[in-house]
């Protein structure tokens, strides 16, 4: 290849690179249910719509808290989240492309106070945290162009850094209308903020070069309601209902993306995009069955509907959960959960399609109780196989595989 092609190449070969971390796409919105929020929820799969009888059921379900035992009650939760996707084959024959993210994040918050014929509460999650921070180095690889041109690269860098978390916060009150049906709501204040900054170095094996550089940031701010009630038609029979959608107020994004190659070593100047465009939240619907099967056999199931958006089709995600107390003061907790893509399955003789990686999980959990305190440790793992277009503009389509791995710490006060 020439040097007079490196500005050719830029548009053909790099969309085989940017598309995969494109900016809104190197969040996992492929998926909606990224991390757990709780204690008992977490260990239980997230099967928690028609329990959330402590702090958890703040955000899963704010009918549930009028039920928790305890003048008031608070509760913390901090997580180690790693998630790993590896791209099979991306840059020629074996050269598999890997996105690794960890990061120890305070997941969760919350503690519930009676006030009246009702109870307050106060809570705060971290639903979605991704940390990136990595360098590769691919050798002696060829990638074909758009058009199908094969290209020979000697030396191909990658460095990136990325750092995308969304937090929510907000106050509660539930009140026990009859004494098997309640109600409640949550009003959580939705932030979003996220900066990547992606450099790559291309050395070709004819001796010419590309250089580029992507920088990316957006910030998200809004408003997210969540509505539940509880409801027992029997004894030991728990049922529960809640809905919650994002309503974006102010979004911001930028990008900025600068090249250079050897044949023209001159700088561009950069190409700079300003957007306020507002996402479109799905709206979700969580409903959910609890048996109380004896006083140390809990069993509970949760199915979890989101809407079709502008960009997304819609989805229903599964949660069962079991709480088990061999003993008065320790509880063990097993859950099985999924968290389908939100993206059609890919299709052939199609370029530029999404990603798409249908994920089951696996939760475990123990407790430990005291007279006033509950410490308990989990983890939560999850792992599918799907499909991508990483190289832009073709129909070739990538194995993918996904595994993502939560361990947590948490503790609940009951005062």
């Amino acid at each position: 290849m020439s040097n007079v092609d490196c500005r050719r190449v830029l548009r053909q070969v790099l969309p085989a690179c940017l598309l995969a971390f494109a900016p809104w796409a190197v969040a996992d919105q492929y998926h909606y249910d990224n991390m757990l929020i709780g204690d008992r929820a977490s260990g239980m799969g997230g099967a928690y719509a028609a329990v959330a009888d402590d702090p958890s059921g703040l955000y899963y379900n704010p009918a549930g808290i009028v039920y928790s035992e305890g003048t008031s009650v608070s509760g913390s939760m901090n997580a180690y989240h790693r998630t790993t996707t590896t791209y099979k084959n991306v840059l020629g024959s074996g050269g598999n492309w890997s996105r690794e993210s960890s990061a120890l994040v305070p997941n969760y918050f919350g503690f519930l106070q009676p006030l009246g014929k009702g109870v307050i509460g106060f809570s705060y999650a971290v639903t979605d945290s991704i940390l990136e921070d990595q360098d590769q180095l691919f050798s002696n690889i060829t990638v074909n162009a758009a058009d199908g041109t094969p290209i020979d690269i000697s030396r191909y860098y990658i460095n990136f850094n990325n750092d995308d978390r969304t937090y929510k916060i907000g106050p509660t009150y539930a009140q026990r209308l009859t004494d098997n049906f309640s109600l409640g709501m949550t009003l959580y204040g939705y932030y979003r903020h996220q900066q990547l900054i992606f450099n790559q170095q291309i050395y070709y094996q004819d001796t010419s070069s590309l250089w580029t550089n992507q920088y990316f940031e957006i910030n998200e701010s809004g408003l997210e309601p969540v509505l539940g009630m509880i409801w027992s038609p029997m004894n030991r029979l728990s049922l529960g209902l809640s809905w919650r959608k994002v309503f974006i107020r102010s979004s911001n994004a930028r990008t900025q993306a600068t090249e250079s190659s050897s044949a023209d070593p001159v700088l561009d100047y950069p190409q700079i995009g300003v957007t306020s465009k507002a996402r479109d939240f799905p709206q979700n619907l969580r409903a959910g069955a609890a048996y109380f099967a004896s006083d140390k056999v809990l069993v509970a199931g949760d199915l979890s509907y989101y809407t079709e958006t502008v960009s997304r089709v819609s989805i229903t995600n599964f949660a069962l959960g079991t709480e088990y107390y061999p003993v008065k003061n320790w509880a063990l907790r097993m859950g099985l959960y999924s968290n389908y893509a939100n993206t059609p399955p890919l299709q052939d003789n199609r370029s530029n399609q999404l990603e798409h990686t249908d994920l089951l999980g696996l939760s475990l959990s123990g407790s430990h109780f005291t007279r006033n305190s509950t410490v308990s440790l989990g983890l939560n793992y999850s792992t599918g196989t799907g499909s991508a277009q990483v190289v832009g503009g073709t129909s070739a389509i990538q194995d993918v595989q996904m595994a993502s791995f939560t361990l947590f710490l948490s503790a609940v006060y009951s005062y």
